[in-house]
């Protein structure tokens, strides 16, 4: 009767054993840029970590997990991921974006900041970047840097700024500030047409079509010091740019 039990237990221990092998053996995990493996949990809890401390400080952002590849090892997968920083304007306004794409960009015959006449049906046949911003807007502000670089670069397209506050306000602006997009002040109408949060871009291809509208460039997290920098990351703002050149 005692072997009979002692050999149930060995039994019902070996399978216990079996069932924890596999459950180790075919965990899956996730593997950070760096090269560190964390399990999916672990993940989850530095992303949270991280949006806690954004939220703390009132940064209008969050990071998600943004899977890059994913590779089998046997019973084991293992996710290459990244933690990818979003506005939150961004997540919230992407549908109503989306009802835009492939429509006609709305006629406009505007006079910039100097006078001169800006019409659009005279901007057909080159690529078209309009970006919304005001003065007073932070985010609006760290991207100018960006923005100037790509418009040096991209001689064959035309930029124009477009914002709700009057010519004064502009002027006064750019006394202080660099902004080398063609500059349209006064219109807020028109920006309604879009949106309320800025900035945003807008891209239109050579037929006049909108192709992509993209919220302000993210600012960039330091993992490190573990802080958001005012530095931003111009590529999603690139990316969107090839797809009318």
């Amino acid at each position: 009767m005692k072997n009979l039990f002692n050999q149930k237990t060995t039994i019902i221990l070996s399978i216990c054993f079996f069932l924890a092998c596999q459950t180790i053996f075919s965990q899956d995990y996730y593997q950070s840029p760096k090269g560190e493996l964390y399990t999916k949990s672990k993940v989850d809890s530095i992303c949270n970590a991280m949006n806690d401390r954004l939220k703390k400080k009132g940064v209008d952002m969050v990071f998600k997990v943004d899977i890059l590849d994913t590779i089998k090892q046997g019973d084991k997968t293992i996710y290459k991921y990244k933690l990818k920083g979003e506005s939150l304007a961004v997540t919230k306004n992407t549908n109503e974006y989306e009802t835009l794409i492939n429509k006609p960009l709305p006629g406009f015959s505007f006079k910039d900041i100097d006078g001169n006449v800006i019409e659009s049906k005279e901007l057909i046949g080159k690529p078209l970047v309009i970006n919304m911003w005001f003065t007073t807007c932070a985010p609006c502000i760290a991207e100018m840097p960006e923005l100037n670089r790509i418009k040096n670069e991209n001689p064959d397209v035309y930029f124009i700024a477009i914002t709700f506050d009057n010519n004064e306000k502009v002027k006064k602006f750019l006394k202080r500030k660099t902004f080398n997009f063609i500059q349209i002040a006064n219109q807020k109408q028109y920006c309604d047409l879009f949106t309320k949060q800025f900035p945003i871009s807008i891209f239109v291809d050579k037929e006049g079509t909108i192709k992509k509208i993209e919220e302000g460039m993210p600012l960039v997290y330091n993992r490190e010091l573990k802080e958001v920098t005012d530095k931003v990351n111009p590529a999603n703002f690139e990316k969107a740019l090839e797809l009318i050149k």
